[in-house]
Order: structure tokens, then sequence, then C-alpha cells
């Protein structure tokens, strides 16, 4: 009885420590950061300036058409989510369908729908939903995000 419970509880630490739950993790942190649900006071910008921890220095983003070019950098990426929440009183980020894949004991890639829901002071409301491949690395012992891509869908999302 106490080998089973044993078991059990060194079963439920692998899981809790795992690449992948750390990975979950950090989508649900990305998400939060980016998000909000009304307009941004000072708390917002802390929210938004963690964000650089969960990317790293050199992150690119790629959102794909009808945007052009790629932002490089964690600083130029926490800019660009900060002027979208000053300008957005409401913005939400999900991540669903998330399938984590370990490529090695520092690397990982994430294959995802991401969805920017976001609403303007005059109510206008806009969901633009992707699928995205994330690129993750693992650096100082924990994962950060290294790119993120948007890739092309035959359909376009309604």
């Amino acid at each position: 009885m106490v080998g089973v419970a044993l078991g059990i509880a060194v079963a439920a630490c692998l899981y809790w420590y795992s690449d992948e739950r750390q990975i979950r993790r950090l989508l649900n942190e990305v998400a939060a950061s980016v998000s909000q649900e009304e307009a941004m006071g000072m708390a917002g910008v802390a929210e938004v300036m963690g964000l650089k921890n969960l990317l790293a220095p050199d992150v690119t983003l790629d959102p794909g058409p009808p945007y052009t070019g790629t932002i490089s950098g964690a600083d130029q990426i926490t800019s660009t989510i900060m002027k979208v929440r000053v300008l957005m009183p409401v913005v939400l980020l999900t991540f669903v369908d998330v399938q984590v894949a370990i490529d090695a004991a520092d690397s990982a890639t994430v294959h995802a729908t991401a969805t920017i829901t976001t609403r303007t002071t005059d109510g206008e409301q806009n969901v633009d939903a992707r699928e995205i491949v994330l690129s993750l690395a693992k650096r100082d012992g924990r994962w950060v995000i290294a790119a993120v891509e948007a890739v092309p869908v035959l359909e376009p999302v309604l």
C-alpha cells in the first residue's frame, strides 16, 4: 500500500515538473501577460513588462498576412503589445489545440491555435485566430519562446 502511494507521488511530481507541463504553464503566462479585460493602468504595464521574462532576448514574431514583416527582439514585441493594450481596452489571447513536442533537452516545438480578441473604446470587437508554430529554447533551466510563426491555413477562419 505504501509502495503504491509512493509510486503515485513520484509520478505526480514527474508530471508536475515535466517539460511539457512547464511549457503549458509558459503559454498560460504569456496569455495572461498579453490579455486585459479593461483599460490598462500601471498594473497593466507591469504585466506586459513581465512578458519579457518569457521570451528569448532575440525572439522573432512573424504574424503572417495581412501583416508584413517580422518583429524581432523581446523589447520590440513587448513594446508592440503595450501599444495594442493602450489602443484597445479589451485584449484577450488564448491558446487552444496545443500540441507540445520536446525536440531535445533544450528545444521544443508547439503547434497551437492562437486567438486574439480585441474591443475598441467604441465597442467594436475583432477576433483573429491563427495557427501558429512556436519554437522554444531552454535557457538557464527555464523554457522561453525563441520564435513564433503564423502558419497559413487553407480556409480563412470566420
